[in-house]
């Protein structure tokens, strides 16, 4: 009857192959294929990178897929047809396709790939920089860059993980720290820093890197080998080869209330690549938590496009954001405007529920059934 492409093995392609199965077999229908292409033959558990790497922060894709009858290819998709996808391994057509490719940290030009920068964007690149971490002399300085979620939880999480005798530092261009995170913040984040030790510099970013001296824009300079940037994401340029897609300044598709790239038929945009309305008022942001119900959406459609039903609309109407804020705990909030839920261990042990269990998927060996019912439960949630 035709076949399902999903490019991209993050949260929003793997819960949008969890949930194309589950649609056909909802249906009953066997003669539609699902295949999931993707650069890595792991899904990263990428908000927990801010963390000393581990083995369960990757989990191996081709157990759980096979397990519910969806193809695995690991191969770089290059470029998006009207037909077919551009691999390393030659052209790959299909019926319908989930673009979900996710996003990359932003490159600055002239820091980036300077001597002695970091970043925790890939589970790779979260290695790199431990490894650096244990050569650290005592008193060395680590610099991290944008005051961000990711910013924030990374430079409160070094602490533990480097010891007392470490200057850390947080540099941010804007003249609040974590401003973006709303006023409802500003107080936790004080007291988070005090008690990690951490040094606020505001209202600067660098200008140079010379020979492990950090210059900033206002002239001041910092010895140190280790700069850390958190410096916000950009979607996937695979967004930018989709002819009659629409991008904005972050590479974000436009989609519809069904999460169609909007001025194509039979495209569909999930997670960090797509920009969908999670409610009347608020667009959906770079993150897990709106990445694996769009994914939910996106691979259900798939399949009811394919079989000539009616299309699901994606909404996401609750929003809840959990900061880990090292040796201080953690803060839980729920609402857009971030009203307070739970602090310190409070908030830590719901953290530790969040990162450690809710953003999992099913594991493959409690079978094929026990999944694809784990699934449909979620569609009624």
């Amino acid at each position: 009857m035709g076949n399902i492409s999903i490019i991209g093995g993050g949260f929003a392609g793997v819960w949008a192959a969890l949930s194309a199965a589950t649609e056909l077999d909802t249906h009953g229908v066997q003669d539609v294929d699902i295949r999931l292409f993707s650069q890595d033959d792991y899904l990263t558990i990428r908000p927990r990178l801010y963390e000393a790497p581990t083995d369960d922060m990757t989990v191996p894709l081709a157990p759980l897929l096979s397990e519910i009858g969806v193809g695995f290819t690991k191969t770089k998709v290059s470029a998006i047809g009207d037909t077919a996808v551009e691999t390393e391994n030659g052209q790959s057509a299909y019926d319908r396709l989930i673009l979900a490719t996710g996003s990359s940290l932003r490159q600055i030009d002239g820091l980036s790939n300077a001597p002695g920068v970091y970043s925790v964007d890939t589970y790779s690149d979260a290695e790199k920089l431990e490894s650096h971490l244990q050569s650290l002399e005592e008193g060395a300085t680590l610099v991290v860059v944008g005051a961000s979620f990711s910013g924030i939880e990374l430079a409160t999480e070094l602490r533990s993980r480097t010891g007392d005798d470490k200057r850390i530092v947080l540099l941010e261009r804007a003249d609040v720290a974590g401003g973006e995170l709303g006023e409802s913040l500003t107080d936790v984040l004080q007291e988070a820093f005090i008690e990690a030790n951490i040094e606020v510099l505001t209202g600067n970013s660098i200008r140079e890197i010379n020979d492990g001296t950090l210059v900033l824009d206002d002239g001041q300079t910092i010895a140190s080998s280790t700069v850390i940037l958190t410096t916000g994401l950009e979607a996937s340029p695979l967004t930018k080869t989709i002819s009659g897609g629409s991008t904005g300044s972050d590479g974000r598709l436009a989609v519809d209330a069904h999460l169609r790239i909007t001025g194509r038929d039979g495209l569909y945009a999930a997670g960090d690549v797509g920009k969908a309305m999670a409610s009347v008022d608020h667009a959906t942001l770079m993150s897990c938590q709106h990445a694996m119900p769009m994914g939910m959406v996106a691979g259900r459609n798939a399949v009811r496009d394919i079989l000539g039903k009616d299309l699901l609309p994606y909404s996401q109407e609750f929003y809840a954001t959990c900061l880990s804020l090292g040796p201080w705990g953690a803060v839980f909030t729920t609402g857009w405007d971030r009203q307070i839920a739970k602090t310190r261990d409070e908030g830590a042990a719901m953290k530790q529920e969040i990162n450690q269990a809710w953003i999992y998927p099913p594991k493959p060996e409690i079978g094929k059934e026990a999944i694809l019912d784990a699934m449909r439960s979620a569609f009624e949630g």
